[in-house]
């Protein structure tokens, strides 16, 4: 079963010897459920070790950003009124879109804006004692549902612009026509008929198993409004904007079509996804408008479409390497111009950074993904890859049937 990742929000700036020690005794009661990402509440001294953190030149906010994006539900002690504890439960429910579980000691009511804030998200409830509280966390953490499934039949290729996905994706889907299995192209569909595939379309195809090939954003719809409007080049539509249109794009895909071909017991090869934008989206917020990296983060992980996606947990994911250099050559090379603002050379460095540091990969590791990262070197050609990624899929395909 896993462990969820648990964000514990208690005052720290006004708090005194008696209140820091009470939430220092929660933050080691936790640690039986899962792993407490507020990792001050635990220390010994913690306004020290906050001021030393700040002496080294932490952004704390930028790090409780980071905290939240990889938490999978939070715990708030709102006794003590708080700026900061009552900004982080706002963020964490309506941004960052997760269970949280409110509490209070019995005496004076805390700030109404959470104790009778209606919210699907949101418990509150009053504890005596220490016992007593622990008590109610043990039901709320047991009894509280953390998003993400692992789905073995679900393959997902991603990484920068001209890293090679593409020669990935076509080539799984190569070997299974080779193999006598059905397959269906939903990309090819949407160019070819205007509108995006549903499972009713498909499964005349793969409807008694087979393997399904599809790509986001979509070629039609709202997938087109993504690529010819909210990423092209010149476009002055937001980070939020752009992130919404893709949240969209992929909760429809996933309603209409992956997920029904999912549950079918389908092989389905997704060219990017919701770990796409989970790379890009940030880095367009700080680099294009000023925000801050982790905050843009945690709010792609709250959009519902993204929920939706993230809840298909891929049983293998394939990231190709590339230095940016070469895969900026290839798409100067390529027949299709996509125009989009993100094919930039200073974007993609940036983003490059992103898929080889492994920050990303945490939250599919510990759900189960296998994720490999495919290098590939300077005058190493296609033909390269496609020899590196039937192996990689020979090897995956054959640990499926057992």
């Amino acid at each position: 079963m896993l462990k969820p990742n648990i964000y514990f929000a208690s005052a720290i700036s006004d708090a005194n010897s008696d209140n820091l020690n009470f939430a220092k005794e929660v933050a080691s009661y936790l640690n039986q459920f899962g792993r407490v990402m507020t990792e001050n509440l635990s220390k010994e001294d913690v306004l020290a070790w906050e001021a030393e953190q700040k002496a080294k030149g932490v952004n704390v906010a930028t790090r409780d950003f980071g905290w939240l994006a990889d938490s999978d539900l939070m715990i708030a002690d709102i006794s003590k009124g708080s700026i900061g504890v009552g900004s982080e439960v706002n963020y964490a429910l309506n941004t960052r879109r997760i269970p949280v579980l409110a509490v209070y000691k019995k005496g004076p009511r805390p700030s109404q804006m959470i104790a009778n804030f209606k919210h699907p998200l949101l418990k509150c409830e009053s504890y005596e004692s220490l016992d007593d509280l622990k008590l109610i966390i043990n039901n709320f953490v047991n009894n509280t549902k953390i998003l993400g499934k692992l789905r073995k039949n679900l393959l997902i290729c991603d990484g920068i612009d001209g890293c090679g996905k593409g020669v990935i994706s076509s080539t799984i889907g190569e070997w299974a026509v080779k193999n006598n299995m059905p397959v269906f192209n939903a990309t090819q569909f949407s160019i070819d008929n205007g509108v995006n595939p549903t499972w009713e379309d498909a499964k005349k195809t793969i409807g008694n198993g087979g393997m399904l090939l599809v790509a986001e954003p979509t070629h039609a719809e709202m997938g087109s409004v993504v690529r010819d409007q909210l990423i092209k080049n010149g476009s002055k539509h937001s980070v939020l904007s752009t992130a919404y249109g893709y949240s969209l794009d992929r909760e429809i895909l996933f309603m209409e079509l992956i997920e029904p071909a999912i549950e079918a017991g389908i092989l389905v090869i997704l060219d990017r996804g919701v770990l796409t934008t989970q790379v890009y989206q940030p880095v367009q917020g700080e680099m294009f408008e000023g925000y801050d990296r982790e905050s843009i983060f945690g709010l792609i992980r709250g959009l519902p479409g993204n929920q939706y996606e993230m809840d298909f947990v891929p049983g293998l994911i394939i990231l190709p390497e590339v230095d940016v250099d070469i895969a900026q050559d290839r798409l100067k090379n390529r027949e299709k111009d996509d125009n989009a603002l993100f094919e930039k050379h200073k974007f993609q460095a940036e983003v490059a950074k992103v898929y080889s540091s492994g920050r990303i990969e945490d939250w599919y590791e510990r759900r189960g993904s296998k994720i490999i990262h495919m290098s590939q070197n300077e005058g190493e050609g296609p033909e390269v890859t496609v020899e590196r990624t039937l192996r990689i899929w020979n090897d995956y395909f054959e640990s499926l049937k057992g």
